[in-house]
């Protein structure tokens, strides 16, 4: 707990603010235990434990997870008395991870999907259909499946050093895509992973 309050503190001076809008869990194992280390599960609660003492003094004034599966959000929610409030996780149209989703949605947890366009990956998809879509809609693959996630009320989180993809990214809000696209892009989906895949984490 210490440790957690400790981080905090720090992150607070590096940003050189008195609060935090959102804090987060970022994985749901310890970084120097192995992911099958059942100590994972109680050093999980004892941080959250500290995140809402955190929230408690309106320092973070919401507080999430990020990485969590469905058993950790489960075990979470079980002995917290603050909820987490976002799942920051990866999702996009090869990973569409429903299940999750859909638990997180029931329970009013935000899903945040970050690499939207698994790093870059999926805009190099050759698909004629999706790119009709694009052509369609007068948009770019990458927008087509950064549209995907906010149209199923998922917050994408992008990130990007250039200006112009930065434009490109915001560009989304003006159109929509119909069921039968939505349908169609969710066929991508493969249950891939591009960044680390947290279901191992006990």
């Amino acid at each position: 707990r210490g440790k957690a309050m400790e981080c905090f503190h720090n992150s607070l001076e590096r940003l050189q603010v008195d609060y935090v809008d959102l804090y987060l869990i970022g994985w749901p194992g310890a970084h120097d235990l192995d992911e099958t280390d059942s100590r994972n599960s109680l050093l999980r609660l004892e941080t959250w434990k500290t995140m809402e003492k955190i929230h408690s003094t309106g320092r973070a004034r919401a507080i999430g997870v990020s990485n969590f599966e469905i058993s950790h959000l489960e075990e979470l929610i079980h002995e917290c008395v603050v909820p987490p409030a976002v799942n920051q996780v990866e999702v996009h149209p090869r990973l569409t991870r429903r299940a999750l989703v859909r638990y997180c949605r029931d329970r009013g947890i935000v899903v945040e999907a970050f690499s939207p366009l698994g790093t870059g990956n999926l805009v190099d998809v050759s698909n004629d259909d999706v790119k009709t879509i694009g052509e369609r809609h007068g948009k770019t693959l990458a927008q087509i499946f950064l549209r995907w996630n906010p149209q199923q009320g998922n917050v994408v989180l992008t990130r990007t050093a250039d200006s112009d993809h930065r434009s490109e990214n915001l560009d989304i809000f003006d159109f929509e895509l119909t069921d039968q696209e939505m349908r169609l892009i969710d066929t991508l989906n493969q249950g891939k992973f591009y960044c680390s895949d947290p279901r191992t984490v006990v």
